[in-house]
């Protein structure tokens, strides 16, 4: 017999009591931006994961896993991403692989974004393993290529991707100062204002050498 959702999330829910002492009434009301519950929950919700198969109970678990704390079972979350087909239980998967994934992850991250067709927030997947030195490269070169060709990015995409420390990306962003998109001229405006500022050690520099207020007291004598 086929559960309903509402029947498969107190289950889940039930199991979730009965192993960590935690009590929710629904998986979306799970916090796991706190460690402690993370630990205890994410693996009870893990384990259900291959009986669940209502998208909006698959979304509601994913939401649960885009916390820093879910790190350690971004095996389970990198399989999951290549399996899933609802678009939006996607967009909450791609979200949490990015928040989560780190340099040692560069090179199977790189190679599925690679292989697999473009999905919902994927520059924003992307910007991560741009920042990795292992990967770094190739990922920068593909984003860059990306813009030029790519008319379906997004301004979220774009925000993501101004983050990437490139030049031609930077150089990108320049070209579009004077944008009919509103919202891509403020982005590039943002962009070329970093550019502007000085490096941090020439900023230390001028000020060391800016000359100084005298704190030498000028003493006045009154006949």
């Amino acid at each position: 017999m086929t559960l309903s959702t509402q029947e498969m999330q107190k289950q889940v829910l039930d199991d979730v009591t009965r192993i960590t002492g935690l009590s929710y009434a629904r998986i979306a009301g799970i916090d796991t931006r706190t460690k402690a519950i993370a630990d205890a929950v994410l693996p009870v919700l893990k384990a259900w994961f291959q009986f669940v198969t209502d998208p909006d109970l698959r979304h509601a678990i994913y939401a649960c896993f885009h916390t820093p704390h879910a790190s350690p079972h971004i095996d389970s979350v990198l399989d999951w991403w290549q399996q899933e087909t609802d678009q939006p239980a996607l967009s909450t998967l791609t979200q949490a692989l990015a928040l989560i994934a780190k340099p040692k992850d560069a090179q199977r991250l790189w190679k599925l974004c690679s292989e697999l067709p473009c999905r919902p927030f994927q520059y924003m997947l992307l910007a991560k393993p741009a920042q990795f030195p292992a990967v770094q490269r190739e990922v920068r070169d593909f984003i860059v290529e990306a813009l030029e060709t790519d008319a379906s990015i997004a301004v979220a995409d774009l925000e993501c991707i101004a983050k990437v420390p490139d030049s031609r990306i930077r150089q990108w962003f320049e070209k579009r100062l004077e944008s009919e998109n509103r919202c891509i001229q403020i982005l590039a405006r943002k962009v070329a204002g970093r550019a502007e500022r000085l490096p941090r050690g020439v900023t230390q520099l001028a000020r060391l050498t800016a000359p100084r207020r005298s704190t030498q007291r000028k003493w006045i004598w009154r006949k």
